[in-house]
């Protein structure tokens, strides 16, 4: 499989979120979105006008500490300082593909974004990243400036194997804990593969992780 790198401007539309505090919102349904670790970033429900709410089925980013969560739906993210997170938006990027991507942003983002060093939206803008990479086959392409696109099949393929091995990591524990007799739902099989990933956590950060650990 051919690796190449890929400028974030090049490969996505980074736009800033619109959210002010959250003390300033009464409670409601749309997921607030920070950069928190916990909950995929989400720390409440709240009600808000159309311009500070982003569309969903993207990645975001904390400038700060460089975590990269996918927000599946429509949102409103924390965005009245220079602290802000950002989102962005990939063509023909899915939830399965936004968790190999975010394996590949981290990669970067966690060595160098800090209080001293935020990592905003122009920092983002040059970061490059590696993605495995198909030849261009169509001039029309949105990456074809490089004559590549990424190769969204492999990268879905790829998550989907490595989900594979944590459910049967999960059956092995199961079974040498004595569990394997007992019905699980979704939810409890989640939890348990989560633990056996990272020790904890939820969301997409285990997800990655586990990414991380096995490329």
């Amino acid at each position: 499989m051919k690796y190449e790198k890929y400028k974030l401007n090049e490969l996505a539309k980074i736009e800033k979120v619109k959210g002010k505090p959250l003390s300033k919102y009464e409670e409601g349904e749309t997921p607030y979105v920070t950069g928190s670790q916990s909950n995929n970033g989400v720390v409440g429900y709240i009600n808000a006008p159309k311009k500070d709410i982003s569309k969903g089925n993207c990645i975001v980013v904390d400038p700060i500490k460089g975590l990269c969560m996918y927000q599946e739906n429509d949102f409103v993210g924390r965005g009245f300082s220079g602290a802000s997170i950002n989102a962005l938006y990939i063509e023909g990027m899915d939830e399965t593909s936004a968790i190999f991507i975010i394996a590949a942003i981290k990669k970067v983002s966690l060595k160098v974004a800090s209080y001293s060093y935020l990592f905003n939206s122009n920092k983002l803008a040059e970061a490059e990243i590696m993605l495995p990479t198909l030849d261009a086959l169509d001039a029309d392409s949105p990456y074809s400036s490089n004559v590549y696109v990424p190769d969204w099949k492999y990268m879905k393929d790829r998550v989907a194997e490595l989900e594979k091995d944590r459910v049967a990591e999960l059956e092995n524990y199961l079974i040498a804990s004595g569990l394997n007799d007992y019905e699980l739902t979704e939810e409890d099989k989640s939890v348990l593969a989560a633990k056996l990933v990272d020790g904890g956590g939820g969301g997409h950060y285990h997800k990655t992780r586990y990414l991380q650990m096995a490329a």
